[in-house]
Parts: structure tokens; C-alpha cells; sequence
């Protein structure tokens, strides 16, 4: 069922990426917004199940059972914080781009701030509410509850309300990310024929070869990857803390250096010009320091999936 649905799951995203981004305007607007209801009913049934716990259990001998901190699983964190902080915030401009752009910076600050609330809240709450239960959940609804697994909706499977249908809507969670795959398709594919000196037709004649051949380069890959293996986390490992971690730390530098030298805004009148956007590291300090900080998470990311013999061994 699984490969069916990753087949599935491909031949429905690519007639989209050969349409128009701003046709699914509505389609992305839908699918958000159940996400968003997906989490919130996350949090809440987790919130009353710890909830439960504490009048049960005692609020110290809950927290005692709470793990703040295990070494071994520093690249699962390491690369779900790059996916959630560094890659998935650049999907919404391609939707909905900011205006005006002089509040940037204040908008930036808010949807991280929030984001990074919010996933404290569903941690917190997940590590509480599941932490006495067995090692998996059952199968049907109604069945017993299970500890944190690695997708967090599979902790939700049990759940009897509504005759299961609460459950089926946020076990489907992860599905609804397939609004994404569309833009970020297109976004990637556009990029790498700019790169390659590659020309593609309008929207108005997308069936072309070289557009049909540069969009199966972009898709093929990932949907092998996911016929391959089920480990999502091994995944989001290896691809968050490389391929990841370079679109999101070293290629921004890459392009701030080159558009601010095709700008000359480094020269004459423009070096004293005041630009309310302007980037806190386009210097050569903000540039040695990104540069260090990107060596360093290579340097950790290696060492904890090559070098460390306590590092659990990926599972395919």
C-alpha cells in the first residue's frame, strides 16, 4: 500500500507542475488551513491526555519520565530544525508575496517566533501525554495509545472519536503536504535550467521536452528515495544536514554576495545608502560568520553519522 501510495502520490503532482503556480492559489489556501486544524486537534488531544496523566500520576513522577535531552538522536533534531526553519519558510512568498516589503523584518521575526512556540508546544505536550504508553499504537480506533513515533500523526491512529474519522483526518497529515511538492518542483526545476543555460517555455506551452525533461529530473529522484525506504528520519538526516543545510545557509550567501555585486552596492553613493531591508551579515564579517557557522554543522553532521561509533546505525 505504501509504494502504491508514493506511486500515487507522483502521477498526481506532475500534471501540476506543469501549470500555472498562481492557479493553486485557492487549492494551498484549503489545504493550509487543514493542516493548521490538524495541529491544533494535535494539540489539544495530547494537552488533555497529559492532562489525565497529571491527576493520575502526579506531576513530578510525569516529569521525571520526560527525556530533555539524548545525544543520539542530535540528527533527527539537527535536521528537522533545518527543514522546519530553513527550507519550509521559503514556500509561502511563492504564494502570498509581502507587501509592503519594508515591514520584512517584523513579519520574519513574527512567523518564526510563532513557529518556534508552537513546535515547543507540540514537543512538550507530545514527550507528556505519551510518555507511560506501550512501545506502538494499535491499528483500529479505540484501540491503546502508544509513545512518541517517528511521525507524530501515527500516535493519533487509536483515536475513537467520531467513529475514527477524527483519527483518519490526522493520520492523513503528512499527505496534505503535497500542496508543497507543485511549487517547490517548479521553484527548483526553473532554477537549474537558469543555471544550465537551459530555456523553458511559458505556461502557455508547458508540454514541451526540454520542460517535461527538466521536471522529471526534479521529481524522479525524491520519489525513488521514498519507494526505497519508509525510515522518514533516516531521510530528513542525511538530506537536512547537507543538502538542506547548504540551500538554506550557503546559498542565500552565495546570492546576496553576487546581487550585491551585479548592484555595485558596495561602491559610490550606494555604500552610504540607507535600505531598510538591508541584511545584518552583507559584510565580510556577516559572510566569515555564516561561512564558520556552516563549516561547523558540516563538521557536526558528519561526525555523527560517519565518525561516532554510539550513533545508531540507519535502518533502510
Amino acid at each position: 500500500m505504501y509504494k502504491y501510495c508514493v506511486c500515487g502520490t507522483f502521477l498526481i503532482t506532475l500534471p501540476m507542475c506543469f501549470g500555472d503556480l498562481q492557479k493553486t492559489k485557492n487549492f494551498t489556501y484549503v489545504i493550509m488551513t487543514a493542516r493548521f486544524i490538524a495541529v491544533v486537534l494535535m494539540v489539544t488531544i495530547s494537552s488533555m491526555r497529559s492532562y489525565h496523566r497529571f491527576q493520575e500520576e502526579g506531576a513530578a513522577q510525569v516529569l521525571s519520565t520526560v527525556k530533555l535531552w539524548e545525544t543520539d538522536q542530535f540528527m533527527a533534531v539537527f535536521g528537522n530544525g533545518v527543514f522546519l526553519f530553513a527550507i519550509h519558510h521559503y514556500l509561502p512568498s511563492m504564494i502570498s508575496p509581502l507587501e509592503p516589503q519594508r515591514k520584512a523584518p517584523q513579519v520574519i521575526a513574527t512567523a518564526f517566533g510563532i513557529s518556534y512556540v508552537l513546535i515547543l508546544i507540540v514537543s512538550a505536550t507530545a514527550m507528556v501525554a505519551w510518555g507511560g504508553e506501550a512501545l506502538e499504537c494499535s491499528q483500529h480506533p479505540g484501540g491503546h495509545f502508544c509513545q512518541v513515533q517517528p511521525l507524530y500523526n501515527l500516535n493519533f491512529v487509536p483515536l475513537g472519536w467520531f467513529g475514527g474519522s477524527m483519527a483518519i483526518f490526522i493520520a492523513s497529515y503528512p499527505s496534505m503536504a503535497i500542496v508543497n511538492i507543485p511549487i517547490a518542483a517548479i521553484t527548483t526545476r526553473n532554477t537549474m535550467a537558469q543555471w544550465l543555460g537551459i530555456t523553458l517555455s511559458g505556461a502557455e506551452n508547458p508540454y514541451t521536452f526540454t520542460n517535461i525533461c527538466m521536471t522529471l529530473v526534479v521529481l524522479v529522484p525524491p520519489s525513488v528515495v521514498a519507494l526505497i525506504t519508509k525510515n522518514v528520519q533516516v531521510v530528513i538526516a542525511y538530506v537536512g544536514g547537507y543538502a538542506g543545510l547548504t540551500t538554506a545557509v550557503l546559498c542565500p550567501l552565495v546570492v546576496l554576495v553576487k546581487c550585491r555585486e551585479l548592484l555595485s552596492l558596495d561602491e559610490g553613493e550606494l555604500q552610504v545608502l540607507r535600505r531598510p531591508l538591508k541584511s545584518a551579515f552583507g559584510n565580510k564579517k556577516g559572510y566569515t560568520f555564516v561561512c564558520l557557522m556552516y563549516a561547523l554543522a558540516l563538521i557536526l553532521v558528519t561526525k555523527k553519522l560517519f565518525i561516532d561509533p554510539k550513533a545508531p546505525a540507519p535502518h533502510p
